[in-house]
């Protein structure tokens, strides 16, 4: 099992970790269902992505 961690800088500058949470599986409909997540948490388009 892997562990998804997101970090993230805020529109002020600070720093931190978002998210950390178990990645039971990895696939297409698993990124999907993390990143709509992410949405709904107030995400806005990221300016990077690194996996």
């Amino acid at each position: 099992m892997a562990i998804r961690i997101v970090c993230g800088t805020a529109e002020d500058g600070r720093r931190g970790i978002q998210v950390i949470e178990p990645m039971l599986e990895e696939s297409e409909e698993s990124y999907q269902i993390f990143f709509q997540s992410l949405r709904e948490r107030g995400l806005i388009t990221p300016n990077a992505v690194i996996i």
